[in-house]
């Protein structure tokens, strides 16, 4: 059911929390991150994110940027992309791109789990591919990672470049179980 409107008159969820904002025509009133608006009507925020988590686990590699492994929101958990590297040693592992998208699967389902779920509730993969000749090989090592029928949806692209020289990454949405 959608109630209320943001501040460009769009339908929320009646979910969301708001917090109304009310200021002094054309006053200055700092705003959270310590600059100076003005405005001369009262300002309607909402928040959607406020019912975040992030997930993170010493199971998977740890992120390598400003970005979390993966955060939940709402009940679905949204997961970065994945590289080849080893937990450990935070180095790519050695080997071919089955032995790759093997150790991506692997950092996967370390998060999945940290966030309540696993690899079979994973409903969108997004695969990146710096060569779609490699299309064949992880197409096969998906289907063992996943088994049996229903497979998530999934896009797969190729890439000029990904972080670290990896050859593949793959994101993720999941919807655990509750």
């Amino acid at each position: 059911m959608l109630a209320g409107t943001g501040g460009l008159g769009q339908s929320k969820p009646a979910a969301w929390p708001r917090k109304t904002l009310a200021f002094v025509p054309n006053a200055q009133a700092p705003d959270t991150s310590g600059r100076r608006t003005t405005t001369a009507q009262s300002l309607t925020q909402d928040h959607p994110m406020s019912n975040r988590a992030i997930i993170n686990t010493t199971k998977a590699p740890q992120a390598i940027g400003p970005y979390s492994q993966s955060v939940k929101a709402n009940g679905v958990v949204y997961l970065s992309g994945q590289i080849p590297f080893d937990p450990a040693t935070m180095q790519i592992v050695e080997g071919d791109i089955a032995t790759q998208a093997r150790r991506v699967f692997a950092n996967l389902r370390a998060v999945c789990q940290a966030a309540g779920g696993d690899l079979n509730q994973i409903v969108k993969l997004t695969i990146f591919l710096t060569d779609l000749g490699n299309f064949a090989e992880v197409n096969a090592v998906m289907a063992e990672e996943f088994g049996e029928p229903p497979y998530p949806a999934r896009s797969t692209v190729q890439v000029s470049a990904l972080p670290r020289g990896a050859a593949i990454e793959i994101e993720a949405i999941m919807v655990p179980r509750t």
